[in-house]
């Protein structure tokens, strides 16, 4: 075996050759070498002589030398009887470690003429490949990297809520709870987190945690980052008897839920919400002493599984009886629907579907809450309506877009981030965020039947 090499540079050849192969011709004839093309010499090569893909790991170094002219990839060849495998240590890592019974590296040159610095290139090789087929894939080493979420980078909570099971609470903030709120054989039952507001207090809705034990209901602000120690961002707003606590109220679209609480010396009244515009409702809830703890979730899911574990926990721990529960979607309903009216007469005024989300306009640095109300014919976004229905006494409520359903162009769903949707109508073009993937089933559901109807074609969803 002859191997030949070059100073300061890998290994481009090894060749194999039995002096019994030798014909007379190339006994009788000189081999003419030319200094001019360093692999002359392999032209004797023997075409019956069998190679195969070496395991070995080489040194890959910047300065080689090409095979020729024309000759822009280094190759590692060995024989059939080497089974050796050889490590170089410097160069291996746990992250870059490749198992090289399948795969090569091979360094190109960037032109003719050996030029240096070329980008490597991975060459994966292909268990059996007929005759006379390629018996290599090439793909580039550097995988393209995932697109970029379509969103500003939002901070992430150390904390894990749990939207699943209310009944089970992050340890730390369990542990905050026991040690600064919870008084003597007090049990958590229930923790929720989302946007509060207290019917008793006139601020607007605000980032918290909904706190409910065998004693008491707990309303606490999020008041900063979120961080390992809930004392340091979480402040008590307010809290009451747990036996206070007369019924369950369920928010348009089933997007939250309202803890009606009643002094004991009066009976549950019946519930009002200040409907400004609408002529023939009462503002506010009757009777002294009355208040409402409100949590809005966002996500007819989350909430439905909110309740059902709220009456269940209560019926085992506080009261042998379901607590009553109550929806007042109709009235709510129809508020939006005379607000639509207001501003697009021309939209059927029925709410198909009615649903809270987060709006990126484009160059804004932040998402915005807006409340999204399908109708069967118009898609129309406001501003966030619980806000709105809680705070602004003597405003309408703001609609910032509307459009017709038949105006759709596009709807892109992501992947990635299956709880976002793009919509391009006509004159709107929408980035929207919702808190689940549910929340986007929704949308298209809501809106697909319509669509269809007016184009008459089937609607076709953009996977991106």
């Amino acid at each position: 075996m002859v191997e030949s090499s070059s100073s300061g540079s890998m290994v481009d050849s090894v060749v194999a050759a039995e002096a019994g192969n030798d014909t007379l011709d190339s006994q009788n004839t000189p081999t003419k070498y030319n200094e001019d093309s360093p692999t002359t010499h392999n032209r004797n090569r023997s075409t019956t002589s069998s190679t195969s893909l070496s395991p070995t790991k080489k040194r890959l170094e910047t300065d080689t030398v090409s095979m020729d002219e024309d000759s822009s990839v280094f190759h590692s060849c060995q024989e059939d009887t080497d089974t050796s495998l050889v490590e170089d240590c410097e160069l291996t890592s746990a992250s870059t470690m490749l198992d090289l019974s399948e795969t090569l590296s091979v360094e190109s040159a960037r032109s003719a003429g050996g030029s240096q610095g070329a980008s490597p290139i991975t060459v994966k090789s292909q268990t059996s490949t007929p005759l006379g087929a390629s018996p290599l894939t090439l793909a580039t080493a550097s995988q393209p990297k995932p697109a970029s979420s379509p969103e500003p980078v939002e901070q992430i909570s150390p904390i894990s809520w749990n939207y699943s099971d209310y009944t089970m609470a992050d340890h730390r903030v369990q542990l905050y709870c026991e040690l600064s709120l919870f008084r003597e054989e007090e049990d958590l039952l229930l923790l929720a987190k989302g946007s509060l507001h207290l019917r008793s207090t006139s601020s607007s809705l605000w980032e918290g945690v909904l706190v409910v034990t065998n004693k008491r209901i707990y309303a606490l602000r999020i008041t900063g980052k979120e961080t390992e120690e809930p004392g340091d961002w979480l402040e008590l707003r307010s809290s009451a008897n747990v036996q206070k606590l007369s019924r369950l109220v369920g928010l348009v679209g089933g997007q939250g839920v309202g803890l009606e609480l009643q002094s004991n010396s009066k009976p549950a009244q019946s519930s009002f919400y200040r409907l400004p515009g609408v002529a023939g409702y009462s503002s506010g809830y009757s009777g002294e002493g009355t208040d409402c703890y409100y949590l809005v979730m966002g996500d007819r899911g989350r909430v439905d599984r909110m309740m059902d574990q709220l009456v269940e926990r209560l019926q085992e721990a506080v009261r042998s009886t379901p607590i009553p529960v109550t929806r007042l979607s109709q009235d709510e309903e129809a508020v939006i629907s005379a607000q639509v009216a207001r501003v697009s007469p021309e939209a059927e005024p029925r709410v198909e579907l009615f649903q809270m989300a987060r709006m990126l306009e484009d160059g804004a640095d932040e998402w915005e809450r807006v409340s999204i109300i399908v109708t069967p014919s118009h898609i129309v976004v406001a501003q966030d309506f619980f806000h709105w229905l809680f705070t602004c006494k003597d405003k309408q409520l703001q609609i910032i877009g509307k459009e017709k359903i038949e105006n759709l162009n596009n709807l892109a769903i992501y992947q990635t981030w299956p709880e976002r949707t793009r919509l391009e109508l006509a004159d709107l073009k929408l980035k929207l965020k919702f808190e689940t993937e549910a929340g986007v089933q929704e949308l298209v559901g809501s809106i697909r039947e319509a669509w269809e109807l007016a184009r008459g074609v089937k609607l076709e969803v953009i996977f991106r």
